[in-house]
């Protein structure tokens, strides 16, 4: 036999095997990866449970939430440990947000163990709060009004760079309103939820809104009161670290505990915010000021001014002394009006912040005490700086630098006996500082319209 043909069929035959052995391996790959991506299919299963605005009481009949919950039961093979975790809207207070995220996740516990047979699993049971990343991950989809400027707040809250009490302020007044409107009809209902879910530890943060996981509606109105459909007599709850702690007991009262301004104690959920509503942080349109320092010289002043939106707002100032002794021919007498423009500084409210201004304004004087007297008209223009904070509800501090061009006209007098001799007529010029203010303000027209146990 040639030798050198043996060792061509030999090298044949092996990469025959070769080929045979790697098509063997891929096929074996390919079936263990199909069989592992299933699994994590299994094991990524959820259903989300929807809750009326402000209340913790989980009702099987609203939005269809009992029946999607059983065949999620029958249908869902579960393993050792499952995970339920509340989320709230944005409405309201923080603080009781974050606990009505509990208490909806211990009120879904507390129906499960009454209502369906599960052994074995291990229930942990938490609330993550306002679902901020769910909320950014809609808006993302979206096409709402102002839409970079509520993503720019929301990435500030999730990275730490907004306080969660300062959060809502911060979106509310966004285009007077008209964003917080549209995520309120568009958004929020899609946030009141608990997860009911089979796979992984809770997440570190919060739970997002994930594809597949879309709003369930049905003919149910927001506004009709809940029907407690559970006592839960003290429900499991975990900490943001997903381990089981005990929550308080105490029956649910099927009262709105907050995502709408409203405490447990009002007991009366609030309907749509009007533009810029919120609990405590009424929308004034106006604010009456007088200036402190003024009235300590004896000059009374009042100054009007309106806010077009979270940006600008214009005024009227009126500055009037009319002081005057004939006997000693003493006079003490101006009349100033002076209108003025404001640029708002971006704050997380109204009337709070830093402000410019380009102001403008007249008026006459006549002073003299008993010397020699001037009697003319000025007019000026100028730039202003200013900053105002809130004392209270209503009232507010303003402290306000102007300077700028002035130009003045007037008579020189001398008085004499009873009488006032001209002496002449002069002008002048004048560039520097014009107006020093520290004023009282107060806010008053609430567009917002606050009732009394709110809006209808």
């Amino acid at each position: 036999m040639n030798p050198i043909l043996t060792i061509r069929k030999g090298i044949a035959g092996l990469a025959a095997c070769f080929c045979l052995l790697a098509a063997s391996v891929t096929a074996a790959a390919q079936g263990h990866g199909e069989g592992r991506s299933q699994a994590m299919e299994q094991d990524s299963l959820e259903v989300l449970l929807y809750f009326r605005k402000g209340y913790s009481v989980f009702e099987p009949a609203y939005k269809n939430n009992g029946e999607r919950l059983m065949k999620f039961i029958r249908e869902v093979d579960f393993k050792d440990t499952l995970h339920i975790r509340g989320t709230a809207s944005p409405e309201g207070e923080w603080e009781l947000n974050d606990r009505l995220s509990r208490k909806r996740a211990g009120s879904l516990r507390a129906y499960i163990m009454e209502n369906a047979s599960i052994e074995g699993p291990v229930l942990l049971v938490g609330g993550d709060g306002i679902d901020w990343a769910g909320l950014r991950s809609m808006a993302t989809a979206s096409r709402m009004p102002h839409k970079e400027r509520v993503l720019d707040v929301i990435g500030k809250v999730l990275s730490g760079k907004i306080a969660p009490e300062n959060a809502n302020k911060s979106l509310i007044y966004i285009g007077d309103g008209e964003a917080w409107k549209y995520m309120y009809e568009h958004f929020f209902p899609q946030l009141r939820t608990v997860s009911f879910r089979t796979w992984g530890d809770p997440p570190p943060t919060i739970i997002g809104h994930r594809p597949g996981a879309e709003y369930i509606g049905d003919n149910t109105s927001e506004e009709q009161p809940a029907v407690p459909e559970v006592e839960n007599e003290g429900t499991a709850s975990s900490d943001g670290d997903g381990n089981s702690i005990a929550e308080e007991g105490g029956t649910e009262s099927g009262m709105p505990e907050s995502e709408s301004g409203c405490t447990e104690a009002e007991g009366e959920p609030i309907g749509e915010p009007k533009m810029g509503k919120m609990k405590d942080e009424p929308f004034h349109r106006l604010a009456l000021k007088t200036n402190l320092l003024y009235d300590l010289a004896l000059m009374p002043n009042l100054e009007l001014e309106y806010l077009i939106n979270e940006h600008w707002s214009v005024s009227l100032e009126g500055d009037v002394a009319w002081w005057k002794n004939t006997g000693k021919h003493q006079y003490y007498q101006t009349l100033i009006l002076s209108p003025e423009c404001r640029w708002w500084f971006k704050t997380f409210k109204p009337w709070h912040g830093h402000y410019l201004g380009i102001m403008a304004g007249g008026g006459l004087y006549d002073l003299e005490n008993k010397r020699t007297g001037y009697k003319g008209e000025a007019g000026f223009a100028g730039l202003t700086y200013g900053f105002m904070w809130p004392v209270s509800r209503n009232l507010s501090f303003d402290a306000e630098l102007g300077a700028g061009y002035m130009y003045t006209k007037y008579e020189e007098y001398e008085p004499v006996d009873n009488h006032y001799v001209y002496q002449r007529t002069r002008s002048m010029n004048y560039f520097g500082p014009l107006k020093l203010k520290f004023s009282l303000v107060w806010r008053f027209a609430d567009v917002a319209g606050k009732k009394k146990g709110g809006s209808k």
